[in-house]
């Protein structure tokens, strides 16, 4: 007997992603309206957010005016490689739109292929001082690239430092790459590296935080994944099966996909389903609920 789809079930879970964009948004400087407004509570991860408003914008076209008012004033703080590299994990179609995007990024918004052609609305970037916004304000002053993030990083998650495994899942990033950054900035004498294997890297945090003149510093969460996570979740819901098995069994493998985020200690994310057989499904309506109070509340 065939399962159809039930886009109800995630309607609470679409609320919280598109709250949070837009709560990230306005944070940015966006000239967004002030309803609901409150305060963001982790480090904007400016990818993760255009990759998650690309997503969104085909069901919310009010997305199309802040991706816009990016393109045209904070493309110098953007990754390309980094968000085409998110991109292509988030499925063919969210890597052809950040194709597209791309090309706006490139003109600071001169020349916006469709859809995202409108005016760009609004003021320049405001002075990066908050908190949430530490990872473009260390792009700004040492460009963008791995250094600045890994250094995010380090300054955002738990003082005993970070392992290169860690960080490259985190952020994104190469192996390769972080381990470039981080032996960079330990080399210089701006960050350390302990002598243990595998070898934890650290910065001075309170040093770095009274540098940046940051005097309540957010914690970094993983948007991206975190994103990405919600996204496949709404698929998933939005889609018919064939039996409750064959949903319980797709539903079993996208979570399995997403295991590792559930093992990040300080995240406190509501546990994953366990149940065996079909019954995986009904405890996936469970933990989705769940999901979108945490990103409510949390994120």
């Amino acid at each position: 007997m065939s399962v159809n789809a039930d886009s109800t079930l995630t309607m609470p879970l679409r609320e919280a992603v598109l709250h949070l964009a837009w709560t990230q948004w306005r944070a940015l400087g966006a000239p967004l309206d002030d309803r609901d407004a409150r305060q963001v509570s982790s480090v904007i991860d400016p990818e993760a957010l255009i990759c998650l408003s690309l997503r969104l914008a085909e069901s919310e076209r009010r997305l199309l005016d802040a991706l816009a008012w990016w393109a045209a004033h904070g493309g110098r703080l953007t990754s390309v490689h980094r968000l085409n590299s998110m991109a292509r994990r988030w499925g063919n179609s969210t890597a052809d739109l950040a194709k597209g995007y791309r090309e706006g990024l490139a003109t600071n918004g001169a020349s916006m292929p469709q859809p995202f052609q409108r005016e760009a609305r609004g003021s320049p970037l405001p002075v990066l001082r908050a908190g949430e916004v530490v990872m473009l304000k260390l792009r700004a002053a040492f460009g963008v690239g791995a250094r600045s993030d890994v250094l995010t990083y380090l300054l955002t998650t738990k003082a005993d430092g970070a392992t290169i495994r860690e960080m490259a899942w985190a952020l994104d990033y190469t192996a390769a790459s972080v381990r470039q950054a981080a032996d960079g900035l330990a080399l210089s004498g701006l960050g350390a590296a302990s002598s243990t294997r595998p070898r934890q890297y650290s910065v001075n945090r309170g040093q770095w935080w009274s540098t940046l003149s940051f005097s309540s510093p957010q914690p970094w969460h993983p948007h991206a994944q975190l994103f990405a996570l919600a996204v496949d979740l709404i698929d998933w819901a939005d889609q018919t099966y064939a039996s409750a098995f064959l949903q319980a069994s797709r539903a079993r493998d996208l979570m399995e996909r997403h295991a590792r985020i559930f093992d990040l200690a300080g995240l406190m994310l509501p546990p994953p389903p366990h149940s065996p057989g079909a019954g995986y499904a009904d405890e996936m309506s469970t933990f989705i609920t769940a999901f979108a109070n945490w990103l409510h509340r949390d994120s």
